[in-house]
């Protein structure tokens, strides 16, 4: 409370400034009653000091350097009895506390210091009560609020009636994401663009910041993922109130904020599941493209004539085990950066991206659904951003276009692939792209179950041979071609009879249904007896 404020109680009428110019806002926070000439050095800020002057009975003077001591603390002001050991202060005296505005109060004869101090301290005690049990309050409040899952919107809202000045939260990169009822959009807008000063050039955000706004960081698991921000003048000193009932309101908001960390990492889990239906990973299950796009549309994916798949990794997190039980700042920092990529890409492609989280692997897999231009300078930026928001380094790679659902997984395993490969040369290393050494790396981007179909309709029963025919008819089929269709070369190779070789491709065409003349088809059948001698191992 003030100095003014106390003065105005009852019980206090008889105390009576003595300087003029006495400033009577200063803060008191505690009474100390002392004798000491020295007493600035042991005595904490915003102290109302109470003495009889005794110490300067001979000579005022010191007393001058006492008040200019007690005002750099600061001190709340000074009461002295005057007519015991002091009649009346000396000019200089009043001078230098007119000078500093530092006040002078005089106790009156009819009190004793033992009454004054106690009287005072009561009454200091009894108003930070109050403001402890109104913080209290207030903290109840928004708790109680946060346990019924109130929005945010409600949160602020009471809040904003609480502190009475208009209310607003940023998220972790400075975006304003809700407000109390009386934060208009031109304050949504000013609060924006200081986050904006406070988050990417600090040291100008500190000469710029207008003093009538406050912004209170708030943790979640590790780190400041939002700020509450209040406009309006505020000093701390003066709203010690505030000052308390703002700690404890901090402190029922980490907890909605930790609360919502898990919240948002549930709605990632469905994309998650989703993730693993596009890429075919599920054992037991298959669907076509039409089943996947309809089952994709809640997280907006869509029909496109062309698909991309891109991987960004966050390097030296691969060994870490995702804890989906208890974050630390680790999973936060994945949350997080999940967030701030959506946020950083979402404008540039708008409705042509799909973010997926991989938190198994420490990466986020992005679906590009009709992009045909290049995003490298995007990616540079991307990179650039992260490690300026988050210190964090990341890889990106990126597969190639495919032009159907069912061909995704091949961009996605090409974008994998990708990640084990060098880097571009030069200042982005950062930037990798898959690169086959010879084509049948091509099939290592590929399902078993997928070259195992074709190997099956290409070469029919010759394809994985049951009994011993068929494995002969494999041989000579696989000589025959190596062999460039020569009967002659074909029995040599394989110490077989001409007539011998001529039926047995015979009866090869005959399970193919196809002529061997034509080169295209030996091409075919040529690949996929290759492919099914891999699968056989």
């Amino acid at each position: 409370m003030t100095l003014k404020e106390l003065l105005s109680e009852e019980g206090f009428e008889a105390l009576t400034v003595l300087n003029e110019d006495a400033d009577l806002e200063r803060v008191i926070m505690t009474v100390e009653s002392t004798e000491t000439p020295d007493v600035s050095a042991y005595i904490p800020r915003h102290t109302f000091l109470i003495t009889t002057g005794m110490a300067f009975r001979d000579d005022q003077s010191p007393l001058c350097r006492l008040i200019e001591e007690l005002d750099a603390l600061p001190c709340a002001g000074m009461a002295i009895k005057l007519g015991r050991f002091i009649h009346r202060l000396d000019p200089a005296v009043i001078e230098t506390a007119n000078r500093l505005a530092f006040p002078l109060i005089q106790i009156p004869k009819h009190m004793t210091l033992g009454q004054v101090y106690h009287d005072l301290l009561s009454r200091i005690w009894n108003n930070q009560n109050a403001l402890f049990l109104g913080a209290l309050n207030a903290q109840k409040k928004i708790s109680n609020l946060i346990l019924q899952g109130s929005s945010l919107k409600s949160i602020l809202n009471n809040l904003t009636s609480v502190v009475e000045r208009p209310v607003a939260i940023a998220n972790a990169f400075g975006l304003v994401i809700e407000a109390g009822y009386t934060c208009s959009e031109r304050e949504r807008e000013e609060i924006t663009a200081l986050m904006e000063k406070r988050l990417t050039k600090p040291e100008r955000a500190e000469s710029e910041s207008p003093d009538d706004r406050q912004v209170f960081p708030i943790k979640s698991a590790g780190r400041y993922t939002h700020y509450l921000i209040i406009s309006g003048a505020f000093d701390e000193e003066k709203d010690g109130g505030l000052t308390l009932i703002m700690e404890q309101v901090i402190l029922a908001l980490e907890l909605f904020f930790h609360k919502d960390l898990y919240m948002f990492f549930n709605r990632l889990k469905s994309r998650s599941e989703f993730l693993t239906v596009l890429l075919g990973q599920f054992e037991d299950e298959t669907w076509n493209p039409r089943q996947i796009l309809a089952m994709g549309e809640s997280c907006g994916m869509k029909h496109s004539a062309e698909y991309q798949v891109v991987l960004i990794e966050m390097k030296g997190m691969t060994h870490r085990r995702f804890n989906a039980v208890n974050f630390t700042r680790h999973e936060e920092l994945f949350l997080l950066i999940n967030l701030w990529v959506e946020n950083f890409m979402k404008p540039l492609l708008k409705d042509k991206l799909l973010v997926f989280p991989d938190e198994e692997n420490w990466r986020y897999v992005l679906l590009l659904m009709g992009i045909k231009e290049s995003l490298r300078d995007d990616y540079i930026r991307m990179h650039a951003g992260l490690k300026n928001m988050f210190g964090m380094d990341i890889d990106i790679s990126q597969g190639n276009q495919v032009s159907s659902v069912s061909g995704i997984r091949r961009s996605f395993d090409e974008a994998l692939a990708g990640l084990s490969s060098e880097g571009e040369p030069g200042p982005h290393p950062f930037l990798k792209t898959y690169r086959p050494g010879n084509v049948m790396e091509l099939f290592k981007l590929v399902s078993e179950n997928v070259i195992r179909e074709i190997c099956q309709e290409t070469l029919k029963e010759l394809a994985f041979p049951a009994g011993e025919m068929m494995e002969d008819l494999n041989k000579t089929l696989y000589a025959y071609i190596n062999n460039g269709g020569s009967i002659t070369k074909t029995s040599e190779s394989l110490f077989l009879h001409r007539n011998t070789v001529k039926y047995r491709i015979k009866k090869c065409e005959e399970i193919l249904r196809q002529d061997l003349t034509s080169a295209e088809t030996c091409f075919q059948v040529q690949l996929a007896l290759v492919l099914s001698e891999r699968i056989r191992g």
